[in-house]
């Protein structure tokens, strides 16, 4: 699941940094976004070899370190920051935080499962209604689950991205005007 969540918070993160369009199809084959025209395929490693596994002929955007060492295009963050910013919206922390906080964004995550669980139900009783046998209907269901919660857990990832970062500048906001520092 953070696999899954790390690189679709990256094709995000790309989108909004370089422009252009994802494909509307998480599991598009070969690549995963349309910029100026031109289809690239998008890496969210620290693995050389992995990106050095995609056909010679599919234009690469990957993280900062891997762009680094084999020349493709830099996606504008490392994978240390991918992981952490994923980690601390699946429910871990980068600065040690009482358990109260902890508990609310475990809860906050409980309440994305919920509501996942929720749409995937219902789109598993629409497709039955619709004619689906309850095999395929499960399928949907599950499928649209699936979906739900990485979008979500995306959307947490992003949010809580965008507070680190600024955290970081009030931070350095307050130490710069601290005459003792």
């Amino acid at each position: 699941m953070a696999s899954l969540t790390k690189g679709a918070f990256f094709e995000k993160v790309v989108e909004s940094g370089f422009g252009g369009e994802r494909f509307a199809n998480f599991n598009h084959p070969d690549t995963d976004i349309t910029i100026d025209g031109i289809a690239y395929q998008i890496k969210a490693t620290d693995s050389v070899a992995y990106v050095e596994s995609v056909a010679d002929h599919i234009p690469l955007i990957a993280t900062s370190e891997v762009a680094e060492k084999t020349g493709v295009i830099d996606g504008g963050m490392t994978d240390f920051q991918l992981t952490e910013t994923i980690d601390l919206a699946l429910g871990g922390t980068v600065i040690d935080v009482s358990d109260t906080i902890l508990d609310s964004a475990t809860t906050g995550l409980g309440a994305v499962g919920i509501v996942a669980i929720i749409r995937g139900t219902h789109g598993a009783w629409s497709a039955y209604r619709k004619g689906e046998t309850a095999l395929g209907a499960l399928g949907v269901g599950a499928k649209t689950t699936g979906v739900s919660t990485a979008r979500s857990t995306v959307t947490l990832a992003e949010l809580a991205f965008r507070g680190t970062k600024l955290a970081v500048r009030q931070t350095r906001r307050i130490v710069s005007r601290d005459p003792s520092s």
